[in-house]
């Protein structure tokens, strides 16, 4: 039996996803392109940890958290890192020793700083970790406590 389309069959091949990406949060993120300074970056709610993610949020927080993100995907990595944090514009980096709540794994033994990024008139943090150009949030802190300040 022939289509409309003569005697060809349509084969789909299937793609291999790394481990990274299975879930397997033990397996290092990588990137197979080259990471620049003007790249944008990519968030990830994955590991949001308990007490500290949009749940615990009203809709005023999450609309102002929302308002944050949309500002910070049109900033480049080299716009936040040179944004000064008091302002709102830019990431603090705050020592892992200081964190008072549980990490989630991916927030290794090897990682000894966390970027904060404070938001609503700087009532409010975003907290997380940096994986080539995406950006891990472990934490939503709209009651100062997941740190000392």
């Amino acid at each position: 039996m022939s289509d409309k389309h003569g005697d060809r069959k349509k084969t789909l091949k299937k793609i291999k996803s790394p481990s990274a990406y299975r879930g397997n949060s033990q397996v290092k993120l990588t990137s197979s392109y080259d990471v620049k300074i003007d790249d944008y970056p990519i968030f990830c709610f994955k590991h949001l940890t308990g007490g500290y993610s949009l749940s615990e949020c009203g809709t005023e927080e999450k609309a102002h958290f929302v308002d944050k993100l949309l500002v910070m995907t049109h900033k480049t990595w080299n716009d936040l890192f040179t944004g000064y944090h008091v302002s709102g514009a830019g990431f603090e980096l705050v020592p892992v020793s200081r964190f008072n709540t549980p990490m989630p794994s991916i927030v290794t033994r090897d990682v000894d700083k966390l970027y904060v990024m404070r938001f609503n008139s700087m009532n409010h943090r975003m907290i997380g970790i940096r994986s080539d150009n995406t950006f891990h949030i472990t934490h939503i802190d709209i009651k100062l406590t997941a740190y000392q300040h």
